[in-house]
């Protein structure tokens, strides 16, 4: 016990030690908006005294060694992938790209393979001057500071352990057990044999390195990697660039270097990479060798879909045709493969102007000169495609990664490149080339693919013969995609300055405690607590490789116990995906007495609160009849006028159990209609929508269903989404179908809004997992997704979705807070679109994400992207609801961003962000204040709870109780409320837009909506802030159907109008 203890002790001695330098004991990675909003600092290394310089070593390896070395290291990375999964080039750039909580673009993920070569350079350098033989695992370690030689110590032994830090863990477990490390010191051999890289115009100065030493320098790769990446992301935060760019990864290398004390010397010239004029033939052969063992390795891993005997040619085709909707033959397949050789051949052919031994930079700008492409934040790769007949006609092709996983799970790429390199008279590539070119090659196929099976299916044939293939390929060309980066300048910094000195702090002050509010836990049998405390078994065709277990703290050294008690919210060891939504707020003046009311279901007890003025709530939830006392799986609810007798009425969405609709009666009570009404909501509902798509004057409701069993890969097999027809008469009709709304994703929220000016409501889907929708009214009461409106390049996982006229120009756009996940310990065998994704626990524990939250502009017949244009840069954290809102009514719409997944997670205990706008920027608020929480929020609404014209807000998080936040602005400005009262349309007036006019000129716009956001609801009644010295000029509605009504002022300040519809 007492060696046991000791043991402890210094595990956590090395883990903080390397903590520590990593950037703070908050955690090595800035997640979701975790840390404070103070300005981050850039990373600056400690000043250190000059290096002494290295001597050559007595017993530098001999060009024969370094051939010997390089084969061995070959074999070995070939064992190991063989093993535990080769991963492909793509994975690992999302592995670096998400453990640093930010893209990373191609040209910086070489520069950061670069880097992290010299480190590993550097380590061996050190280590090679006091040798006489083959460096030992002692001598690697004896040249690293304390702190990393213990990490290398315990990562190398015979059980590694990776840390108990649970983030850092995750990282050094993930990037240890993939090759990376130790191709990086193949890589390092290479170019001292190839005379290239640092090794240009200098001696080799590295000894060969015994098994061990191999082991202990990929250790020591693993662990200064996640130190690189961990620096590269902290700088990127400091400079606010929104991707890691190539000037955080020179910050990071600096600082790598200095708190190893390493001599990384100075960046290689880029000519440097192409070595001698005449590299020794050995290069070619091992470049051929480690093809070849690559496809053995990938066959080996994948030998599910690999019988033994048969001709590989035939295994192939079959593979390529599981995937296919139409075949090829063999014929269409030697084309195929063909076609593909001369790519090939335009990058690696051995012609007279080209480097004689390939490096990475050369093959990347090689594949970017012939095939330019967009890798996007999750994986999929966007390529434009012009047309032979008129380049001016593009294709837009997205590929999923999941398909590319497919293609490379069969190994083509690697084999046609074999081929090339065994045959033909091809250049010698450096190994982290081979691998880019490997998985080039593998989206080019999957892009041929696509353009064979078009067309066949132009010529109406059944199988892809070699002549389609070639007719389809012929004259092929692709364009540049290249999306917006926009750079956080000394000028933004500056104006962000003026405007937070103009705001007194606190912005907002938590009031809960004196509202009256009521929270209830989860208990309730109607969602079953979890049973084993084991993670169950991996789904079909997904690897059972093992993840961390941080259910029961810290992950211990060997020996030690395994996981303890299961979780909360886990069924049989899986995440019951739905639970994790939470629960939301219906906001609504439902006794007509001018102060708006709430009721908070799920978390917030389903209860009913009636406002008793200076923020405070009235119990009353007495009211309805029966009440509904099922807690657990109630998730959103909507106050809604839904019969237009004047009176809220309630819908409370449940996701288990079934969902009420309670009808407000004359005397103020409200009685389950449910029955009556036939509204018969389906199992899996979380939020609704309420809008009339037929404009017959009475709302419709949309119901997003989520989906409580594992999810597939395309995200197409969540709960079918549901519309119903309000009939007028008090009762509903499911049009799910008939209407082709009835969305089979795992949808989080919609939102109505008319896009194209036509007077018909159209329907915006947000959906987890998979693409969103947008459903065009097409008036005869059936919507369609067939419309130019919206690219469907991004599959990340959207969470809320609010409308807003953020630019000013009449049309209302659409805010998305969005994210893309990644976790090593999610792997297919020949991935299909409905392989099965099991989030249990090892998922859970080691899921990292980019925030990529999007704002849409609609320019009149176009969605586009302008999210980084319009917010400042930073990471906007795993964000549910986004609430636009006049804070100051100063004219403009702010908007307070809800942050935080769960506890236990790398996106837990995560901070609120709200965004002050100032002209055409949202600035992200610094200033020490009650809204800005660190918690695990799902969303907010922004709500006058005292009567003045501010809006306060009330926030909920994930099984904890709701917030009241009281709005402390101390500006003097003005504002307007209108009230509208519909008679040809619905009572409310929802779906109506209003646009007021100021005296100063300025004008805003706001769609009246019910159900929007995340789970949450808007007061029917708007405010306008107006400024401090404009008043109200004009107001105009439009109405549902583009029924327009022009109202004139004078109208006063600082009060409450009601616009009546005409009744014509």
């Amino acid at each position: 016990m007492k060696v046991i203890a000791a043991l402890l002790v210094m595990i956590g001695i090395v883990a903080l030690a390397v903590l520590m330098r990593r950037g703070g004991a908050d955690g090595p990675v800035p997640t979701g908006g975790g840390g404070d909003h103070a300005q981050a600092e850039s990373p600056a290394a400690p000043v250190r005294p000059p290096l002494p310089p290295l001597r050559p070593p007595a017993a530098a390896a001999t060009p024969d060694q370094l051939i010997a070395s390089a084969r061995t290291l070959i074999d070995v990375i070939n064992v190991q992938e063989s093993a535990k999964d080769a991963t492909c080039w793509t994975t690992v750039r999302l592995m670096d790209a998400h453990f640093a909580n930010r893209r990373i673009p191609e040209a910086v993920a070489l520069a950061k393979i670069e880097a992290c070569k010299r480190l590993v350079y550097a380590v061996w350098r050190k280590a090679s001057q006091e040798a006489s033989g083959p460096l030992t695992a002692a001598q690697i370690e004896s040249a690293l500071p304390k702190a990393e030689k213990a990490a290398v110590s315990l990562m190398t032994a015979a059980v590694p352990f990776y840390g108990d830090d649970p983030v850092c863990s995750v990282m050094n477990r993930d990037y240890h057990r993939i090759t990376e490390n130790k191709r990086s010191i193949y890589a390092i051999t290479a170019d001292a044999i190839a005379g290239s890289g640092v090794f240009a115009g200098r001696p080799i100065d590295i000894c060969p390195l015994s098994d061990a030493g191999v082991n202990s320098l990929a250790a020591a790769a693993t662990v200064m990697t996640v130190s690189f990446i961990t620096a590269a992301s902290r700088s990127a935060a400091a400079h606010e660039n929104l991707a890691v760019e190539e000037e955080d990864v020179r910050d990071a290398l600096v600082a790598i270097a200095s708190d190893l004390a390493l001599d990384v010397g100075s960046e290689p010239a880029p000519e440097a990479s192409r070595g001698t004029a005449e590299p020794p033939m050995v290069l070619r052969e091992l470049t051929a060798l480690n093809i070849q063992r690559k496809v053995v390795s990938l066959r080996s891993w994948n030998k599910r879909i690999w019988p033994e005997g048969g001709s590989s040619e035939d295994i192939q085709l079959g593979l390529i045709n599981r995937f296919t909707k139409i075949p090829f033959d063999a014929g269409g397949y030697r084309e195929l493969r063909r076609s593909a050789r001369g790519f090939i051949r335009q990058i690696a052919g051995d012609q007279p102007d080209q480097a004689r031994y390939l490096g990475l930079t050369e093959v990347s700008a090689g594949l970017d000169r012939i095939f330019p492409h967009q890798i996007l934040v999750n994986g999929d790769i966007l390529v434009l495609v012009h047309a032979p007949a008129d380049p001016t006609i593009t294709d837009r092709i997205v590929m999923l990664d999941w398909e590319l996983d497919a293609i490379r799970d069969s190994t083509v790429h690697w084999s046609i490149m074999e081929e090339e390199w065994q045959e033909a008279q091809a250049l010698p590539l450096d190994p982290f080339a081979a691998e880019l070119m490997a998985d080039r090659m593998s989206e080019l196929l999957m892009l041929f693919i696509r353009r064979c099976e078009a067309a066949a299916r132009a010529d109406g044939v059944a199988t892809i013969s070699g002549d389609t293939c070639a007719a389809s390929l012929a004259g092929i060309t692709f364009g540049r995609s290249e999306s917006a980066r926009m750079r956080w300048t000394p000028k933004d910094r500056a104006e962000k300055a003026r405007l937070m000195a103009s705001y007194a702090s606190p912005l907002f002050k938590d009031v809960t405690a004196q509202s009256g509010l009521f929270f209830k836990r989860s208990d309730h049998p109607s969602v079953p607590h979890p049973m084993p405390a084991r993670p169950g078994p991996p789904g079909p065709g997904q690897s059972g490789e093992a993840g961390p277990l941080r259910s029961s703290g810290p992950t211990g050294p060997p020996g030690s116990p395994g996981p303890g008690p299961q979780r909360p919210d886990f069924i049989n060891g899986e995440l019951n995906l739905i639970t994790d939504t939470g629960s939301g707020i219906a906001v609504g003046d439902f006794d007509s007495d001018g102060r708006t009311d709430i009721f908070l279901p799920g978390n917030g007890g389903n209860r009913l609160y009636r406002n008793i003025g200076d923020r405070r709530f009235e119990d009353v939830t007495a009211r309805l009849h029966p009440i509904d006392d099922d807690t657990d799986d109630a998730h959103h609810a909507l106050l809604v006028d839904y019969d237009n007798d004047g009176r809220l009425d309630l819908l409370i969405v449940h996701a288990v159990l079934s969902s009420h609709l309670y009808h407000q009666n004359p005397s103020g009570d409200f009685d389950d209609v449910t029955q009556a009404s036939g509204l018969d909501i389906g199992k899996d509902a979380l939020s609704a929508l309420c809008f009339d798509y037929d404009n017959d004057e009475y709302l419709d409701i949309y119901i997003s269903r989520y989906g409580a069993q594992r999810r597939s890969l395309d995200g197409r097999n969540g709960s079918p989404n549901q519309m119903f027809h309000n009939l007028g008469n008090g009762r509903f009709e499911d049009v799910s179908l008939a209407s082709g709304t009835a969305n089979d994703g795992f949808s989080l929220a919609s939102s109505a809004i008319d896009v194209n000016g036509d007077g018909l409501m159209d329907l915006f889907v947000a959906n987890d997992f998979r693409y969103d929708n947008l459903y065009i009214n097409r008036g005869n009461g059936v919507f369609s997704e067939d419309h130019p409106w919206i690219d469907r390049d991004d599959r990340g996982d959207s969470m809320s979705a609010s409308v807003v006229d953020v630019d000013g120009d009449g049309r209302m756009d659409i805010y998305i807070s969005q994210i893309n996940t990644f976790s090593k310990s999610i792997g297919f065998v020949f991935p299909e679109a409905t392989s099965q994704i099991v989030m249990d626990y090892r998922t859970v524990d080691s899921l990292f994400y980019i925030a990529t939250n999007q704002l849409f502009r609609n320019d009149g017949s176009h969605f586009s992207q302008v999210q980084d244009t319009w917010f400042e840069p930073a990471d906007r954290g795993w964000s549910w609801g986004a609430t636009f809102f006049d804070y100051e009514n100063d004219g403009d719409e702010d908007m307070y961003l809800c942050n935080g997944w769960r506890d236990g997670t790398t996106a837990e205990n995560q901070q609120n962000h709200f965004y002050l706008r100032q002209a055409n920027r949202y600035f992200l608020s610094n200033l020490p204040s009650a809204e800005s929480y660190k918690g695990n929020s799902r969303t907010s609404a922004a709500v006058d709870l005292t009567g003045t014209g501010r809006a306060d807000l009330i926030v909920t998080d994930f099984h904890m109780p709701a917030r009241v936040l009281a709005n402390m602005n101390e500006q003097k400005n003005h504002w307007l409320k209108v009230a509208l009262i519909g008679t040809r349309t619905n009572r409310f007036g929802i779906g109506a837009v209003i646009r007021l006019k100021r005296s100063d000129g300025s004008v805003s716009l706001h769609q009246i909506d019910c159900g929007v956001n995340f789970l949450s609801q808007c007061d029917a009644v708007h405010t306008f802030g107006l400024g401090a010295k404009a008043d109200a000029e004009e107001i105009t509605v439009t109405w549902p159907g583009n029924h327009v009504q022009v109202v004139h002022g004078p109208f006063g300040r600082d009060t409450r109008i009601e616009i009546t519809e005409p009744a014509q």
